[in-house]
């Protein structure tokens, strides 16, 4: 941002392709042969390889977990696979937040990062190939309409909230899930995941019932995704007295000297309040620097010259946080905690029975009021169920492309506008596969978030966690999660006069 002025060539991790250059963009790349254009703002990165009839590109942050790749040189290791299936097996030991666009042999597909972190929206026109990391920008650029029906679904719960399965605010328009690829021919997606061979480790991993060996190879790979990422950017680490940003400050704090941490403070926060004493106490504990930030808003002129470029279905709030940040920390990189939160603990989905798992059930988890919304999810779930291999993990299925890859894709793309990295250092296909080889009912009881800690940076046990959060007894037992989730959302709609 120069100054307060909202500006357009600070966004990083913003791109859009297409068959013409697009001007709000100054940079740009041609990729294929069908001289694809790539538009970029001068902060995000393209990388483009060619050998005969194969071609790949890489827009945003892509590194190799496994440490034995260079990020430059990613692009020329994927020239080598020879269909779309090898492409997926490849990209797994991949972590950060990207697209891929790959050609092979006339066939062009597009792919994106394990949790939909770097967002990849699509027109469904067959005959315009055109794809971006916002939605609003191919809406302008084609003169879309809005659909009544997505702005009832918007305005039934909070713009802080995200719309459901694949849909956006244009009918023209969808978002690529998690655990797809898109075939460019007929801009169709396809669902890759779970796949036959994943569903056989799953069975073994179950009989076997020890999962602290991969736990420990987990380690060695997010060290290696740590290692990556600080050649590119200066790591930041938001912490609460929660279990997920704990478990980043216990891995960011091996790896990175002087590592400095922040909190949002709130005007609710008391002494008492564990997110206002907590932070302090963990970064005590282990010699790391902590400041607490105040909320600073964007002004009306800045939110609107924003709306210009995300569209206007999207939170102040939003906005204001990303600001917030700016204000204290500008250029710096944060860390999310979406894939801990939801593959980790199995935060959305609960542990429960597969037989409470509703269009109803996920309704109440979207704090959504619409009966439109709903069907929606029964699509989604009906797709899930249709696959041979996915029916058996529909927690983990919606929580991954719902969750991460819509709702906690939505503000980093807002953040993203405004000039703020927001990374994921579990955001690696390669690990999010393997925690769900575990049981839901472990992973609720956060056995992960533990032993990550207790492998890494011990110490951060002894501060307790989440002190002030009074429901957490709730979230332990999935009948009762069930039932108080179903309360919640009854006695919201009661109180939401947009109710429907």
């Amino acid at each position: 941002m120069k100054g307060d002025a909202f500006c357009f060539d600070d966004a990083v991790f913003t791109y859009y392709v297409s068959t013409q250059h697009h001007d709000k963009f100054e940079f740009r790349k041609i990729f294929s042969s069908r001289e694809l254009v790539v538009s970029h703002t001068k902060c995000t990165s393209v990388l483009i390889e060619t050998e005969g009839d194969t071609s790949v590109c890489i827009i945003g942050l892509c590194v190799d977990s496994f440490g034995e790749i260079e990020r430059a040189n990613i692009p020329a290791f994927l020239l080598s696979c020879g269909d779309i299936e090898q492409l997926l097996d490849k990209t797994k030991r991949m972590a950060g937040r990207f697209a891929i666009l790959f050609e092979k042999s006339g066939a062009m597909y597009a792919l994106t990062d394990a949790a939909g972190f770097l967002s990849v929206y699509y027109s469904i026109d067959q005959k315009k190939i055109c794809l971006s990391s916002c939605d609003e920008l191919i809406r302008q650029h084609f003169g879309y309409p809005f659909s009544k029906e997505s702005i009832v679904i918007r305005n039934a719960a909070t713009y802080e909230s995200h719309m459901p399965h694949d849909i956006t605010m244009c009918e023209n328009i969808k978002a690529l899930l998690p655990n797809h690829y898109l075939d460019l021919t007929g801009m169709k997606p396809v669902r890759f995941f779970p796949s036959k061979e994943f569903v056989d480790r799953y069975k073994v991993a179950h009989k076997a019932g020890n999962y602290d060996e991969m736990l420990k190879r987990h380690v060695n790979l997010i060290d290696g995704i740590i290692s990556e990422y600080t050649k590119y950017y200066e790591i930041v680490c938001p912490v609460t007295s929660g279990y997920d940003s704990r478990v980043n400050l216990s891995f960011l704090r091996r790896k990175i000297d002087n590592l400095l941490c922040y909190t949002f403070t709130k005007p609710s926060f008391k002494e008492d309040s564990g997110d206002y004493y907590v932070p302090p106490m963990l970064c005590d504990k282990i010699g790391a620097e902590h400041i607490a930030i105040s909320d600073v808003c964007t002004s009306e002129e800045y939110f609107g010259d924003l709306k210009n470029r995300i569209g206007e279905y999207h939170s102040k709030y939003t906005a204001d946080l990303a600001h917030t940040f700016n204000s204290k920390l500008k250029g710096k990189a944060l860390v999310s905690g979406c894939v801990t939160e939801q593959i980790g603990k199995v935060c959305f989905g609960n542990s429960g029975p597969l037989f409470l798992v509703t269009p109803q059930f996920f309704l109440t988890r979207y704090d959504n009021y619409s009966s439109l919304t709903k069907k929606h999810i029964k699509k989604h779930m009906q797709a899930i169920r249709y696959h041979p291999n996915a029916a058996t993990h529909i927690h983990d299925l919606i929580g991954l492309e719902s969750f991460c890859g819509r709702w906690a894709a939505q503000s980093p793309m807002i953040y993203a506008m405004m000039g703020v990295n927001v990374l994921n250092i579990y955001n690696c296909r390669e690990i999010i596969e393997g925690w769900m080889l575990m049981p839901r009912g472990i992973r609720r009881e956060k056995y992960i978030h533990y032993k990550l800690i207790e492998m890494t940076t011990p110490e951060l046990l002894d501060v307790p966690f989440n002190p002030s959060k009074r429901f957490e007894r709730l979230k332990a037992n999935p009948f009762t999660f069930w039932v108080a989730v179903h309360l919640k959302w009854a006695r919201g709609k009661l109180r939401t006069a947009g109710g429907k």
